[in-house]
């Protein structure tokens, strides 16, 4: 019984160091930029399709999603889009996504301020609501 314990802990032991690395599905890299319009750092996700590597890439030219809220939805746009534009699919093309995420969402995209709280929101958040054009006017000089 003891060799069967000691057997079962050496398993136990070892067995998360036999993970594999190499194989992780990775659907993109994180980035920042400063920004001299919203006077911060904003930090964004970037996918670019498997067959823009190599030489011949910088030559090919890619649609480009920009992709609000992209916390939640950049692993399940980008893999969408893998699917769709690969495995004999060509329902769409392969595109470049671009997540842009929003440290205060309400700051960035309520047009307009709000003075009291609405019942579904926490208390206080109010405050930093509607300061969203520059963040619009950010989007449509890139």
């Amino acid at each position: 019984m003891k060799q069967f314990l000691l057997f079962l802990s050496a398993v136990f032991i070892f067995l998360p160091g036999a993970a594999q690395p190499g194989n992780q599905l990775v659907l993109g890299q994180t980035d920042s930029i400063q920004s001299t319009l919203l006077r911060e750092k904003r930090k964004f996700y970037v996918h670019v399709p498997t067959a823009a590597s190599g030489k011949e890439a910088a030559k090919k030219r890619y649609p480009v999603v920009y992709l609000l809220d992209a916390d939640a939805q950049f692993a399940s746009t980008t893999s969408m889009l893998q699917y769709l534009s690969t495995n004999y699919n060509t329902v769409c093309p392969e595109m470049i996504v671009v997540g842009l995420l929003h440290p205060d969402r309400r700051k960035d995209l309520t047009p307009t301020h709000v003075t009291t709280d609405p019942p579904f929101w926490a208390p206080g958040t109010s405050k930093t609501s509607g300061e969203a054009n520059p963040s619009f006017r950010l989007l449509k000089r890139n």
